[in-house]
This record gives C-alpha cells, structure tokens and sequence, in this order.
C-alpha cells in the first residue's frame, strides 16, 4: 500500500505542461540550439513518462529543466547551454536505463 501512495506522489504529469509552458512563455529569450534542444527534451519526456518505473527521476530533470530556462531569462545563456547539454545527457541516459529495464 505505501509503495502505490509513493508512486502517486511521484507522478507528476502537471511538470510537463508547467514545463511546455514556461518554454512558449520565455521562448523569446532562448538561443535557436536551446530551443531545438528543449523542444527534443519535452518530446522524450513526453513519450517516456507515462510508462515509466522511475517518474520522481523525470521529475527532477522536469524541475531542472524549468531553472534552467529561467536563467536564459536572467541572461545567463552560456551557463544555461552548459546545463541544458548536461540535463539533455542525463535524460537520454534515464531513457537508455528504463529501455533495457522493460527488456529484461
């Protein structure tokens, strides 16, 4: 029982459209790379959340990602490109990690 309470908190698919919207919000402020890489970001997210064992880690990314379009609105752009790059890894890594989980 408090595993199915503990998934419940984790899920929180609300992050995404939070995300999407601070994205077209502050789109105006991000480099033309910052958006293609967002815009792939929200995609994979997008298709991997709702099957996926490990939302408190999407999660994480989600809120990450979130900071790191605020500081493109801070002008700290080329801080912000080294985030992104590095969030963009881990994502693509979580993505590699649950594949072979539902593999096995």
């Amino acid at each position: 029982m408090e595993e199915q309470d503990s998934s419940k908190v984790e899920n929180k698919p609300e992050l995404i459209k939070d995300t999407e919207k601070l994205f077209y919000y502050l789109q105006n402020n991000l480099t033309q790379e910052a958006k293609n890489t967002i815009w792939q970001f929200l995609s994979l997210i997008k298709n991997n959340y709702p099957i996926s064992n490990r939302k408190k880690e999407w999660n994480i990314l989600l809120q990450n990602l979130q900071e790191v379009i605020y500081d493109f609105e801070n002008d700290l752009s080329v801080n912000s490109e080294m985030k992104l790059y590095g969030l963009q890894h881990n994502s693509s890594d979580l993505e590699s990690h649950e594949h072979h989980e539902r593999e096995q």
